[in-house]
């Protein structure tokens, strides 16, 4: 009577257990993970940027960094669980401010001139993490970009003693003899992210780009080059299929 018993227990414990490994294979098989696949996001940009320029042959002139927002639009591929490659699409601002005298991209004489310009930005990004659910990046790469938009708006000094000083707000007018649209350089980036309900990551990172292409042509002799280099922090959301 005890052996029918037993085999009886037996039977049962082996299916109970059959049934758990069976519960926990599915649910591992049907889980999101956090380390492979795409991830789609967007991201908010805010950057501080510098024209790094030679000024030493102007007198009374000089250069100092301008801020700006933007956003982008992301995709991360994830290889292997420290490694993945990011890319995306940005409206990126690279403003900067100019102190000093006469302008001639704006063909008036300025105390201060504030020069608002808007890039299209395309990263390409390999991404190295360690952690978990709470991870550290380090990324590096380079992007290439087009000068979209530009706007100057200033202070102008009187021409004549009997002019008064005054605002100016006017677009920025291209001039392809002189203007070099075309941008592209070095990016390199500190993030950290967080994962929640297992498909959002949060993220809060610090960039450095940096230009590798002047932002104007050799259109006269004399020309010192000029390169825009920006520090961005974006704050950002990504979801993971």
């Amino acid at each position: 009577m005890k052996k029918p018993i037993l085999l009886l227990i037996l039977l049962a414990t082996m299916a109970s257990a059959s049934a758990q490994v069976s519960s926990e294979t599915e649910a591992i098989q049907t889980a999101p993970t956090s380390l492979s696949g795409w991830s789609f996001g967007v991201q908010a940009l805010y950057s501080i940027n510098v024209l790094e320029a030679n000024v030493a042959y102007q007198e009374n002139v000089r250069y100092v960094a301008g801020d700006g927002l933007g956003f982008s639009l992301n995709a991360t591929y994830n290889v292997q669980p420290w490694l993945a490659f990011l890319g995306a699409i940005e409206a990126m601002p690279k403003n900067y401010v100019r102190y000093g005298a006469y302008d001639a991209t704006t063909n008036v004489a300025g105390l201060m001139t504030q020069a608002k310009n808007m890039y299209l930005n395309i990263p390409v990004v390999a991404d190295f993490s360690i952690g978990g659910k709470l991870r550290f990046h380090a990324r590096l790469g380079g992007y290439m970009g087009y000068w979209l938009t530009g706007r100057r708006q200033g202070i102008s000094i009187p021409l004549t003693s009997v002019d008064p000083i005054s605002e100016f707000d006017v677009p920025y007018e291209f001039d392809s003899r002189r203007d070099n649209r075309f941008d592209a350089g070095i990016t390199s980036a500190l993030a950290f992210s967080a994962l929640c309900f297992n498909r959002i990551d949060l993220e809060l990172a610090l960039r450095l780009d940096y230009s590798l292409t002047d932002v104007q042509k050799q259109y006269t002799k004399y020309i010192h080059p000029r390169y825009n280099t920006t520090v961005l922090l974006t704050l950002g959301a990504a979801y993971k299929f």
